[in-house]
């Protein structure tokens, strides 16, 4: 059986509803299991016995959300220097909404 865990961080609810929808397409197929987790409860654990991991984030001035940095800094890099984390599958979506606003106001300006 096939174990994904999606992992998020969110500030308005959206990046949530996203991953929420990955889980749910998941789920549909069979013999998997599919765990949904906030950035900041994520363990060392739960990555190790996964088969999948699908992160998503909002992007703030170009770079990910602290908490998704965090568990990059604090938990995945001790599994990646000691080569724990080979043959793993990573996912990642990125949610760029005020970004994408900024420059269709940019646009319309300028038209």
């Amino acid at each position: 059986m096939a174990q994904v865990l999606i992992v998020y961080a969110t500030d308005y609810g959206n990046t949530q509803k996203m991953a929420q929808a990955l889980a749910e397409g998941a789920r549909s197929v069979s013999s998997t299991q599919v765990e949904v987790k906030l950035a900041e409860e994520v363990t060392a654990d739960d990555l190790l016995k996964s088969d999948a991991v699908i992160v998503g984030t909002p992007v703030h001035m170009g770079s990910p959300d602290w908490r998704v940095k965090k568990l990059i800094d604090t938990v995945c890099s001790h599994l990646w220097m000691t080569d724990s984390l080979i043959g793993f599958l990573l996912g990642l979506y990125l949610l760029l909404e005020a970004a994408m606003a900024m420059l269709e106001a940019d646009v319309n300006l300028q038209c």
